[in-house]
Parts: structure tokens; C-alpha cells; sequence
């Protein structure tokens, strides 16, 4: 008996075994079909995928595999014929076994009672042969040159199917990666909001925050500060997913550096324009509204950067406070925040600020809320409602997009008592 030569290259060819990632894998029916197809074709009572390691050679699929090799699905690589396959890197084609005086004595081919066999290597990524496609037959015979290529494309196609299942793999393991990466960063995100309701006496800030996505780019932050007074931020980043939500992260680090000190909401504009504007990717941009509440008088002061106009909420009215625009943060370097505008909420009011989500809502006419819309809404969704005004709000917006919101919804509302 002839030991089966061990290619110059075994551990490039090892390599390509680990990366196919299939030796010691249960059965699976997609590649059963093709042995009992193949035995079919060839009219032979035996055919065998198999990869083989540095010792072993195991049968990802068998038909016709006499015991005890059936059972365990493996044989010692000295032994298998098909490791001539593999050391030689080729096809090889035995009419007889037991006139070839490489097998004569072969110990599995006298115990098997095989005298024909045919395999072709199968190919890893870099070209060496980590398994092979083989027939057997119990009696001697020979095959065509036209099978002999059958075989070989047989081969090739279970390899490609092989590189397809390592890349869905590989998709499913970074698909699941990432997965877990965004449920972190959506813990993240929700870890960056303030709490749902900050009050004192006779008077109460909540917030709704709606991500269209799993991670968004809107921002909602509250600070009060030592003298008493509450400084918040609204603010939308264009664009959706991981750029939008880091970029949420930086204006949040910025606004509890900057929010207990500035002089007005204009001036925390100012600064988290002035911090971000050299941080942030090209073409990205924030709209954003910023507000200084002082609980004692009940004015809120008012700066905008190309921000959706507030809503002022009394009893059976809404309206539209007519804040002056300076420009969307990010977009020109020079641009100085410095226009405040004043609000003086009247007991049983509520000023309403949210990003674009709210107001662009479309039905399945692309018809648009808009500001009127939304004022709409507002007065349907009462002010009676306590702690469930911005749910029920929220659920009315979505009633009318036919719960398909293409954008971040971010509400915010400052009620006097």
C-alpha cells in the first residue's frame, strides 16, 4: 500500500479547511440530495462528500458507506483513498483497486469490497483541495471523459454552495453583532434623555421621545440650574442611525457644559454651534430650539435655529408663537445666535415645542400635517389629560401617517398650573 502523499502546501490547505468551517458538521439535506442524486446518475451504490484534516477524513454526506464508517462518518486519512485526491491536488480515476498496487492491501478497500472509484477535489479559497467529491462501486468499471467533467462541476458547485453558506454565516454572526451594538446604543440614547417629567410648584416639564429608527437623531435635554431657573434644548440632527445618534451625544456634552452658564438660550445655541461645527460629518446639520423657563415669573425665553415655530396651548386655543429664525446650527461657521424671543405662560397653559416629525407626518396621500395640522391635534388632544397630553398626542400624529413615520418625533411640553 501507497501512503497517500501530503501536499508541500498542508497548512495553507489546513487553513482553507478552518475557513470553510464543515468537517465536523451534522448532515444536511442540501448536500444528502446531491450524493443520492450522484449515485443515482452514475448508477453506483456509493457516493461520499468529505473533508479532510491533518489525521482524519470525515463524510459531511454518504450513500453507500459500509460499516463501521457509516456510523462513526470518519476514517484515518492513511487509509482514504480519497486523501490521494487531496495530497495530489487532482482527480483521480481507479478502474480496479485491487489491481492498482497502491491499493491492493488497502485495509478499508479489502474490508469494503470497493474496486472503483472516482473523486475530484474540492477546492477551498486558495485553490488547495480540502475534500472531495467521490463515487464507488463494488465491481470494476470505467467513466466517460464527459462524466470525469460532470464530476469536476459537481465539485466546483458544491464549493460554491459551501462559500455561500460560510458568507450567510458570516452575515448572520455580524448581523447579530450588530444587533447587539444597536440595542446598546439604543440603551445609550435612552440613558441620554432627561426624566420624563421634572415639576415644582405649579408647574410640570415633560417630554415624548419616538425614534423612527432604532437609534435617531433627535435630542431632548433639561437642566435646572442653581438659581432656579430651567434650561432646555430641543433639537433634531439631519439624517437617521448611528452618524444622527453620535452626533446627538456630542450636542448632549456640550449642553451640560454650556447650559448652566450661558446668558441666554440664544447663547447655548452659540455654543454648541461654535463646539460641533468642526466635529460633525460634512452636510450634516441640527435645527434646534433652545428655552430658558424661570418657574418665579413664567417666562420662557426663546431661540431658534431654522426650528419648527412653538405652540402656545390655553383652554379650547392654540397658538403658533412666532419666534424669529436665525440659521440651522452647522451650516455656516460665522454665524452668530443672538435673537430671544418671550413668552409669559398664564395658569392652565402650555407651550408645545417638537422637532419636524410631528408636523411632517404624512397620510397615505403624502398629505402633511403641518403647523395646522398639528394645532389640530392639540386641541383634540385636550389639555385635561395630565401626564398622558404628549401620549395621546403622539398617537394621534401616528393615527394619521397610518402608523408608518418616517422620522423622529420629539415633544416637549412646559405646563403652568
Amino acid at each position: 500500500m501507497l501512503m497517500p502523499p501530503i501536499p508541500a502546501n498542508e497548512d495553507q490547505r489546513l487553513e482553507d479547511l478552518r475557513r470553510v468551517d464543515i468537517s465536523l458538521t451534522s448532515s444536511e439535506e442540501t448536500f444528502d440530495v446531491i450524493t443520492r442524486d450522484l449515485a443515482r446518475i452514475f448508477d453506483v451504490p456509493g457516493a461520499m462528500i468529505s473533508f479532510t484534516d491533518r489525521d482524519t477524513q470525515y463524510f459531511k454526506s454518504a450513500v453507500g458507506l459500509p460499516p463501521p464508517y457509516s456510523e462513526t462518518r470518519c476514517e484515518p486519512r492513511e487509509l482514504s483513498v480519497c486523501s490521494h485526491v487531496i495530497g495530489n491536488n487532482a482527480m483521480l480515476v481507479v478502474e480496479d483497486l485491487l489491481a492498482d498496487d497502491r491499493f491492493r492491501d488497502n485495509p478499508i478497500v479489502l474490508e469494503s469490497g470497493v474496486r472503483f472509484y472516482a473523486g475530484a477535489p474540492l477546492h477551498g479559497e486558495s485553490g488547495t483541495a480540502v475534500g472531495s467529491l467521490c463515487i464507488v462501486d463494488i465491481k470494476p468499471r470505467t467513466i466517460s471523459d464527459r462524466e470525469r467533467e460532470m464530476l469536476r462541476l459537481l465539485a466546483w458547485g458544491i464549493m460554491a454552495q459551501v462559500k455561500l453558506q460560510i458568507a450567510l454565516r458570516t452575515l448572520l454572526r455580524r448581523s447579530v453583532q450588530i444587533d447587539r451594538d444597536l440595542e446598546q446604543a439604543m440603551r445609550m440614547q435612552r440613558f441620554l434623555l432627561p426624566p420624563a417629567r421634572i415639576e415644582g410648584d405649579g408647574w410640570r416639564i415633560e417630554h415624548l421621545y419616538r425614534p423612527a429608527e432604532r437609534l435617531g437623531g433627535d435630542f431632548i435635554d433639561v437642566h435646572r440650574r442653581p438659581d432656579g431657573r430651567i434650561m432646555m434644548l430641543v433639537a433634531d440632527v439631519s439624517g437617521h442611525g448611528t452618524s444622527a445618534s453620535l452626533s446627538t451625544a456630542m450636542t448632549k456634552t456640550v449642553f451640560l457644559h454650556a447650559a448652566p452658564r450661558v446668558s441666554s438660550p440664544a447663547a447655548l445655541l452659540g455654543a454648541i454651534h461654535r463646539e460641533l461645527i468642526d466635529m460633525t460629518p460634512p452636510g450634516q446639520f441640527i435645527t434646534a430650539l433652545a428655552a430658558l423657563f424661570d418657574p418665579a415669573t413664567k417666562q420662557i425665553e426663546l431661540a431658534s435655529a431654522g426650528h419648527p415655530r412653538p405652540l402656545r396651548i390655553g383652554d379650547g386655543s392654540v397658538e403658533v408663537i412666532d419666534t424669529q429664525n436665525d440659521l440651522i446650527l452647522l451650516a455656516v461657521p460665522e454665524t452668530v445666535y443672538e435673537r430671544v424671543h418671550r413668552v409669559t405662560l398664564r395658569p392652565g397653559e402650555r407651550l408645545l415645542i417638537y422637532t419636524d416629525g410631528a408636523t411632517e407626518a404624512a397620510d397615505d396621500q403624502g398629505r402633511m400635517l403641518e403647523t395646522r395640522g398639528l394645532s389640530r391635534l392639540v386641541g383634540e388632544a385636550g389639555q385635561g389629560n395630565g401626564d398622558a397630553f404628549l401620549a395621546t398626542l403622539f398617537d394621534r400624529i401616528n393615527d394619521h401617517a397610518g402608523h408608518r413615520l418616517f422620522d423622529d418625533v420629539a415633544l416637549l411640553s412646559i405646563r403652568v398650573e
